[in-house]
């Protein structure tokens, strides 16, 4: 099982590592500076200008932004951990933030929906009716993990397959440029494989993930329409 949370993990990095070459342009209340170091793509230097403008900033929506830009940075240059922690800070200030998924690149998009995500099932977890009714639940190191790999595996098929559509409908449009045609092949190809590979790694981690959780007998799942739910017995 370890040997397949390294595999799974590995290649959820690359999956994240080949959809990070876009960047985003939010409006946000922190330092001029910082704000045209990161459209600059002066990513680590953004980020050494928003940490120390940090203790500087006195209101609840600067913090807020300069959190979330601190991730966005960390973001593009694939520190996720570090991302995500300033998603984390983010979320801790403001339980409400959201951001425009459309004006941030997809690996970005995926990091603050799992941070996010990961808050919500913290809180289900840490919540009791009285403290009688408290749940103890031994940790399972695993789950997070395999969680991780099923939402960055699935929303980076999503954006390889995507990309590779459009460079095949790019390719189908060219003449007399075998160049460029090559060029747009070989997109389309890489994509569609790198697509293929991300799926296949998302339908993995989802049995495991699925079969982990369901050694606790208060999480089940059951089929609903279309979809499936979700049941937790408190």
């Amino acid at each position: 099982m370890r040997y397949l949370y390294l595999v799974a993990g590995i290649i959820e990095i690359l999956c994240v590592v080949s959809i990070a070459d876009d960047s985003g342009s939010p409006d946000t209340a922190a330092p001029v500076s910082c704000i045209s170091e990161y459209r600059n793509g002066y990513y680590a230097r953004a980020i050494s200008c928003f940490e120390n403008s940090l203790s500087d900033l006195s209101t609840l929506k600067d913090s807020v932004d300069a959190f979330g830009m601190l991730a966005q940075s960390y973001g593009m240059i694939n520190q996720i951990e570090n991302a995500k922690a300033y998603f984390g800070l983010m979320l801790d200030k403001d339980p409400d933030a959201e951001i425009d998924t459309l004006a941030f690149p997809p690996n970005i998009a995926i990091i603050f929906n799992q941070v996010k995500l990961e808050k919500k099932v913290s809180q289900i977890e840490s919540s009791t009716v009285t403290k009688s009714l408290r749940l103890e639940r031994k940790k399972n190191p695993g789950i997070p993990l395999l969680l991780s790999s099923v939402v960055l595996s699935t929303g980076g098929a999503a954006f390889l397959f995507t990309k590779g559509i459009i460079a095949y409908n790019d390719y189908s449009k060219i003449r007399n440029d075998q160049d460029l045609m090559d060029t747009k092949w070989r997109e389309y190809t890489l994509s569609i494989a790198g697509g293929t590979v991300c799926t296949v790694v998302s339908g993995i981690t989802t049995i495991f993930f699925i079969r982990e959780v369901n050694k606790d007998n208060r999480v089940s799942f059951s089929g609903m329409g279309k979809g499936f739910l979700i049941s937790y017995k408190f």
